[in-house]
């Protein structure tokens, strides 16, 4: 009986250990990744429903599915643990590691952003070029129109109003 209680122990040390890894990874991509709150909170919890359906399948499997406290206490002891000793060293290097992975991308997000402002200020140009050749031939419509028909009027070349002219 002790010895499945300490083989038991055992594994929610090696839980801990791994649940700290693993938010770890969680952590460095968030760092490199922004998210939204909302999104956060999901993933945390996630994360703990994960680690909790895991505790209690060791529970189940080594103890008959009865919850003791000295698997809580090893596996809370060895995730502080990791994260007090390796854990912020392992974060950096997952941090790093990730930033690594994701410069290509980035890159390429960068450049095809760039080349997407610049065809949509082109797009920009060219509406705001088609807006002033519709204007101008608006206003050019309006002053034709008043020059035509006052020569429309003017059939003998002298205005319309002969009196004011002597004639």
């Amino acid at each position: 009986m002790a010895a499945q209680q300490m083989e038991l122990f055992g594994y929610f040390v090696l839980l801990g250990l791994v649940s700290g890894a693993a938010y770890d990874g969680l952590r460095a991509i968030r760092g490199e990744l922004r998210h939204a709150v909302a999104v956060v909170i999901a993933e945390d919890c996630v994360f703990i429903a994960a680690v909790l359906a895991l505790s209690y399948g060791l529970f189940w499997r080594y103890n008959q599915g009865a919850i003791r406290i000295y698997g809580w206490i090893g596996l809370a002891a060895s995730c502080g643990l990791y994260q007090l000793t390796v854990g912020r060293y392992l974060r950096r290097a997952m941090q790093k590691g990730l930033h690594l992975l994701l410069f290509p991308l980035r890159y390429l997000k960068k450049r095809l952003t760039n080349a997407y402002k610049k065809s949509k200020m082109k797009r920009k140009e060219r509406r705001k070029a088609r807006v002033i050749l519709k204007q101008e031939k608006r206003k050019t419509k309006t002053q034709n129109r008043g020059v035509f028909r006052n020569h429309q009027t003017r059939k003998s070349g002298f205005p319309p109003n002969e009196k004011d002219h002597g004639l």
